[in-house]
């Protein structure tokens, strides 16, 4: 009956940690594409953060202005100034398939920023003890 449990367990444990592998792949990719990229000095890591920080919290398309799509660091000036026409012309953004019809938005660059950006309206979150407890990022 042990050994029933123990590969029971082992199973479980498999596909727990081949379940956390695909975001690693994704994560090296781009920071292989970044090391890549001229423009970017890979020797300050402020880029990478900032990049980890809109992965946990995305940019939000509806309510992003000039200032905080440039801050994203992965479009243009033409691009951004496009994508904020388009989001005047046409109103709020329904989904993220909706970026195919912005001008200059090719499908290299809907791939690269769909992990950091979002369309959907912010949720109120209560800022309670339990789900700061429970949600919180645990970092020091």
């Amino acid at each position: 009956m042990k050994p029933v449990y123990f590969l029971l367990v082992l199973f479980c444990l498999h596909h727990t940690l081949f379940a956390q592998q695909p975001e690693l792949i994704l994560t090296e990719q781009q920071l292989e594409s970044l090391g890549q990229s001229e423009e970017i000095n890979t020797e300050d890591d402020a880029t990478v953060q900032e990049l980890d920080m809109y992965k946990k919290h995305p940019l939000n398309l509806n309510t992003a202005g000039k200032t905080e799509l440039s801050q994203l660091g992965l479009l243009t000036d033409l691009q951004t100034d496009q994508l904020l026409a388009y989001r005047s012309r046409f109103g709020h953004f329904i989904s993220q398939y909706e970026l195919q019809a912005v001008p200059s938005f090719d499908l290299m660059t809907i791939q690269k920023i769909i992990p950091y950006v979002t369309t959907a309206l912010p949720k109120d979150e209560p800022s309670g003890f339990r789900n700061r407890f429970s949600n919180g990022d645990h970092l020091f």
